[in-house]
């Protein structure tokens, strides 16, 4: 997902509402099983804070998942 314009800390409060509406909400998974729980695990690569001025968006993000 990239979040145009936006910082580090505004991002880390856009996960964090993506995580607790998906543990919020039951997803079915069949009439067996019946409703399952899902977690969400995201992270935040910030250009050009991530990465060196000459890297690319997609590196910064790459470098910062390692």
């Amino acid at each position: 997902m990239v979040l145009p314009e936006t910082g580090p800390s505004e991002a880390a409060l856009v996960l964090e509402r993506m995580r607790l509406v998906l543990a919020r909400q039951p997803v079915f998974a069949s009439d067996g099983t019946g409703s399952i729980q899902i977690t969400f695990s995201g992270g935040i690569a910030s250009f050009p804070g991530s990465a060196p001025s000459s890297a690319s968006p997609p590196r910064a993000a790459r470098a910062s998942a390692t």
